[in-house]
């Protein structure tokens, strides 16, 4: 009997980009931050909305203290295939800072396929999880 491989879907492909730049930033490994990243990118983050090249963001990795983890709650993903060349993925994320202390977010993301097969993250937003009464 042969056994038969299932292709990746796109929320597959999706998920592993979004990993693969977490990892990235944890490793301050500026080169494969800015290749993940598309040529213009917008963040909106605690810091307010910034708008960056690929290179910029790669930069920005350098300065990750490189200890920081982050964790995907993997119940939560949500992808919505917009084409077959862009993507929406929301998710929980927990982050751990090397002193214990601990933060969740709600993330979302858009990856755009480019002209060469590569996913790139054209926008990112992160809001906190946490609500104040």
């Amino acid at each position: 009997m042969n056994a038969q491989t299932t292709a990746p879907t796109i929320a597959d492909e999706i998920l592993e980009q979004e990993r693969a730049y977490y990892e990235a930033v944890k490793k301050r490994d500026s080169a494969s931050v800015a290749r993940l990243t598309a040529d213009e990118c917008i963040v909106l983050g605690p810091q307010g909305v910034q708008r960056f090249d690929a290179q910029a963001a790669g930069d920005m990795a350098k300065q990750h203290d490189g200890k920081t983890t982050y964790t995907v709650d993997d119940s939560s993903v949500e992808v919505l295939s917009i084409d077959e060349n862009t993507a929406v993925i929301a998710y929980k994320l927990s982050s751990e800072k090397p002193a214990g202390e601990t933060s969740e977010t709600y993330d979302t993301s858009v990856w755009v396929r480019k002209e060469d097969g590569r996913w790139a993250c054209a926008l990112h937003a992160e809001a906190s999880a946490t609500t104040s009464s």
